[in-house]
């Protein structure tokens, strides 16, 4: 099958070529003419579908523009789009020599060991990066997550409290300290925890629910009301809320106060036929 390249992009490349060509024989290429080689090289680089050859075009035009780091993320993204991780590891390392404090250098580099399997490596260049920009909180999640993974308890809320620290307001670092608490049996600042990332964010169901799963494991039945009281008077319209709170009464064969909230309920809400069936059990 004949494939056909479209009119206007063969214009634009024979224009490109017309003014390369014209240019090298005119006068010796200026800092611009290889500028605009290298950005020539990058355009057919970005268009191959061979990974060989695009290789071969980025690293021409690194070679016309060396002092381009744009140029040589785009090589490096080629080497981990395509799997080649050893050159992808051996490029970063190389340039981090260079440009330590290169947040994207360092993210590459940390990505290369994650799909190696080698976290305790990943991590290290994480923790290197953050003695230069130690407020870096996209960072400082990534770090947490890789040492949640290793079930490294300790190291992980030692991040955690860098989160809080710069914000306090976090609920997801709330949640997960909450979670490594709760690993390492510390019940109460595990709840103390799980209630302020409930605070933050109140109207986060599925915060909610892992609230009241832990609550529940650890028979805090008089948490578990207090907390469902409190979401029913304060959001008196969801539904989701009195179910809660209904299903915890029924379960604990607490009819009396069950019947009490129905009655209350239905009273402004006489077409809800799912209310009527709790009545009714």
């Amino acid at each position: 099958m004949r494939t056909t390249t479209p009119l206007p992009y063969l214009i634009k490349i024979s224009f490109v070529i017309f003014v390369l060509l014209f240019t090298n024989l005119a006068y010796p290429y200026s800092e611009d003419d290889k500028k605009t080689e290298a950005y020539y090289y990058y355009l057919l680089a970005i268009n191959e579908k061979d990974p060989v050859q695009a290789e071969n075009y980025i690293k021409k035009a690194i070679k016309c523009d060396p002092k381009s780091l744009y140029l040589k993320k785009t090589l490096i993204s080629l080497y981990l789009e395509n799997g080649e991780l050893n050159k992808a590891e051996t490029l970063c390392k190389k340039l981090l020599e260079s440009y330590p404090k290169d947040r994207e250098f360092n993210l590459f580099l940390a990505k290369v060991y994650i799909l190696q399997n080698r976290p305790l490596k990943a991590t290290s260049v994480l923790e290197k990066y953050l003695e230069f920009y130690p407020e870096d909180e996209n960072i400082l999640s990534l770090l947490v997550n890789l040492y949640l993974d290793q079930k490294d308890w300790d190291s992980a809320l030692i991040n955690i409290e860098k989160l809080l620290k710069i914000n306090e307001n976090n609920y997801a670092a709330w949640i997960f300290k909450a979670r490594i608490l709760k690993e390492q049996k510390k019940i109460k600042e595990a709840k103390e925890a799980y209630l302020k990332a409930l605070n933050l964010s109140p109207e986060n169901k599925t915060i909610l629910i892992e609230v009241l799963k832990f609550l529940d494991e650890n028979s805090d039945t008089e948490e578990i009301e207090n907390l469902l009281k409190s979401y029913v008077a304060k959001y008196p319209e969801d539904q989701d809320f009195i179910r809660l709170l209904l299903s915890f009464y029924i379960e604990k064969a607490d009819w009396e106060k069950t019947e009490k909230i129905l009655k209350e309920y239905l009273e402004n809400n006489k077409r809800s036929p799912e209310l009527l069936f709790f009545l009714g059990y």
